[in-house]
């Protein structure tokens, strides 16, 4: 019995001190999709269905079979936050005494972004018109950081588009080799990975931290049935698990 005790104790001590995810899933996936949630209703009234995008140019660096020349593109907008899902589990990540971190990935509908105009220098060759990207598939990874050693804070601290494929492009007016094309599309997803990055950074960051807010997720976490029951009061203290989403 007593080696028994001397072993609980002994986990409990390991699970404290260590920067594993924490259990209760469900728990934590239903708080993940309540952020979500009210991240898309600020989403959705704060922006248009287009939000601008900056221009670009770009210069290709030439080598083994590859063009070389410039790009240059304007009047750009971006289309698809109108919807945010949980991608598979959140969880919930112990980093110190005081500290936990909510990882999780989103997953977005159809995202495209488009040039009004472009212009394209390939080998010496001017080529002009339009451009349309549209990536049917996209992840992005959530990071929320808090910490509750003075005062409950909670804060988005990194958010990275992790996947974003089965893309389709369309470029008005090109002719170029197909081996020029392809360096095009090629170059029309890396502006996804770059320009679009930021954009969806941008406007996600301050509305998910607006989310927080609005939702008093500190509140919640410090209340008695809240996520507070995943820190001990105190060092040795057992750890006491309880929810109401309620």
């Amino acid at each position: 019995m007593l080696l028994t005790f001397i072993c609980e104790m002994m986990m409990i001590k390991l699970a404290l001190s260590s920067a594993l995810p924490l259990t209760y899933t469900e728990e934590i996936n239903d708080i993940t999709d309540l952020i979500l949630e009210r991240t898309l209703q600020i989403v959705r009234s704060h922006h248009q269905e287009v939000i601008p995008i900056q221009d670009l140019d770009i210069t290709f660096k030439p080598g083994i079979s590859k063009p070389s020349g410039t790009i240059e593109a304007r009047d750009g907008g971006f289309r698809g936050l109108d919807s945010i899902e949980r991608e598979g589990d959140a969880f919930l990540i112990r980093t110190d005494e005081n500290d936990m971190k909510l990882v999780a990935l989103m997953r977005m509908s159809t995202m495209s972004y488009f040039y009004n105009s472009y212009s394209v220098n390939v080998n010496n060759t001017a080529q002009s018109g339009s451009l349309n990207v549209v990536i049917k598939e996209n992840l992005v990874k959530m990071d929320l950081h808090l910490t509750t050693a003075e005062e409950c804070a909670f804060q988005l601290t990194d958010l990275n588009i992790k996947i974003a494929n089965n893309y389709t492009v369309q470029m008005s007016l090109m002719e170029v080799q197909p081996l020029f094309y392809q360096e095009l599309i090629n170059w029309a997803c890396e502006t996804y990975l770059t320009v679009i990055t930021d954009t969806v950074r941008e406007a996600l960051f301050n509305n998910i931290n607006q989310a927080l807010h609005d939702l008093e997720i500190c509140h919640f976490i410090m209340s008695p049935n809240g996520l507070a029951d995943l820190l001990p009061k105190k060092r040795l203290d057992l750890p006491f698990f309880s929810f109401n989403l309620n």
